[in-house]
């Protein structure tokens, strides 16, 4: 988010106010707009509250940060198996630590967890015949101290590292899209990752501005990577400026002068 900052200038953010039904803008620091409280923090852990941020995704970020300075500098044909290993790790990161990605995790991961505990056959079993009345979840929390919103959070890491998913992205086809002056400047969204139908389905794309006047793209269809390699610039910039206001949580982020009726008309439909 860096890329979109002025020098010497705060970070300005878009978004649409829907009491007034107008466009606004709010300026802050990049960690202004970056930080949430309390979003990953672990309070049980031995290893300390930001054992998430300090240790996981810290490496992730430094990682991705190394692989992300090469793929700008040599394109994607001049990294190596790791850093692009590394990179895809970064794009899962940014996707899954959300906020509304880890709210969804604290909640459904929880409810998952506690009827997944007081529904097995086999607990419920030896909960009986030792004469425990509370429900294995209750039983847990309150004798053994077990977080189950804790608990539900750590999958995140597992999300992030899904092998399944890691090795698709890393094995489709990339390239990147750079621009002219000319070309207009692309945009970025407080949800960056911009990804298009399923990971399963061939018409997959996966798309993330690296800077104004760079684009990432991953797709799993070798068609679809020449359709990009080959459309216009300012018609890249369109539509992939329309898909990153489409899949914004609040802000949009943009170096531009004269964005306010282009963003006022994409975020006043969302």
């Amino acid at each position: 988010v860096k890329e979109w900052k002025p020098k010497q200038a705060l970070l300005r953010g878009y978004y649409w106010n829907k009491h007034f039904q107008t466009l606004r803008f709010r300026e802050k620091g990049v960690g202004a707009f970056c930080f949430s409280i309390d979003l990953l923090t672990l309070k049980n852990r031995r290893e300390g509250r930001a054992v998430l941020e300090s240790r996981f995704f810290q490496a992730i970020d430094d990682k991705g940060k190394s692989a992300t300075e090469t793929l700008v500098a040599k394109g994607p044909e001049g990294l190596s198996n790791q850093e692009r290993c590394d990179f895809v790790r970064l794009l899962l990161s940014l996707e899954y630590r959300r906020p509304a990605m880890v709210a969804r995790l604290r909640e459904e991961g929880t409810a998952h967890l506690i009827s997944g505990l007081d529904g097995a056959p086999d607990l419920l079993s030896e909960f009986q015949k030792q004469g425990i009345k509370q429900r294995p979840s209750d039983y847990a929390r309150e004798e053994l101290g077990w977080s189950f919103e804790e608990r539900a959070l750590l999958i995140v890491q597992r999300l992030v590292d899904s092998r399944e998913v890691g090795e698709r992205i890393v094995n489709a086809h990339w390239c990147l899209k750079r621009l002219r002056q000319e070309h207009g400047s692309l945009l970025l969204s407080d949800r960056p990752l911009v990804r298009t139908h399923g990971l399963d389905r061939p018409g997959a794309t996966w798309f993330l501005p690296l800077s104004p006047k760079i684009g990432f793209f991953a797709t799993l269809h070798p068609e679809n990577l020449r359709l990009i390699q080959k459309a216009a610039a300012d018609t890249i910039v369109r539509h992939a400026n329309i898909d990153a206001v489409g899949h914004a949580e609040r802000y949009v982020f943009s170096t531009a002068k004269h964005l306010p009726h282009f963003l006022a008309n994409l975020l006043s439909r969302r």
